[in-house]
């Protein structure tokens, strides 16, 4: 509940917090994407045979763990960074705040992988049209575990938690049992 000093929460205010919370999560989606894309190292995979199409049916399948882990390290640590800078700007917008960081997390998690998608390897189709025995073709850089995009919700409110229990003071209370005093 607001204290009285506190002005009752505007359409206009709640609207800027959503907005300010897109925008701050969407800059830490991006720059995620582009640091999983720098910081993966994509499995390869060596063409052996001429053939119409260079790779066997079992090249399709990466090696992915590496990648989702990379994946799941950036996205904790953007939605605890992204959650506590939202919370320190609007702590005390309630319930908008965490549909905000809420909806900003789920953004920031497909711009994470859409960007880090992008700025990888090119498909593999496009690699093996031209490729000549002895050329080492590159996987595309992609999630495995689906379960990993979740990771910046479930950090980005963990985050929230956190911060407004560490930025939210606690008020005095007053003993008014005579026993207890």
């Amino acid at each position: 509940m607001p204290s009285p000093a506190e002005p009752p929460l505007t359409r206009l205010a709640a609207l800027r917090t959503f907005a300010v919370t897109l925008a701050v999560f969407a800059v830490g989606g991006l720059l995620g994407g582009w640091v999983w894309a720098k910081v993966t190292e994509p499995a390869t995979y060596e063409v052996v045979t001429e053939l119409p199409d260079p790779l066997p049916t079992g090249a399709l399948v990466t090696a992915s763990f590496g990648s989702d882990v990379r994946f799941l390290v950036i996205a904790a640590v953007g939605g605890l960074v992204c959650s506590v800078v939202c919370t320190a700007l609007f702590r005390l917008r309630g319930l908008v705040l965490l549909a905000s960081v809420l909806a900003g997390a789920l953004l920031a998690s497909w711009l994470t992988e859409r960007t880090g998608t992008a700025l990888g390897p090119p498909p593999l189709s496009e690699q093996a049209a031209g490729a000549q025995v002895g050329e080492v073709l590159t996987f595309p850089l992609q999630i495995g575990a689906t379960g990993v995009l979740l990771v910046w919700p479930i950090a980005a409110v963990i985050g929230l938690m956190l911060s407004v229990s560490v930025l939210t003071p606690v008020p005095e209370t007053t003993t008014s049992d005579p026993g207890l005093g």
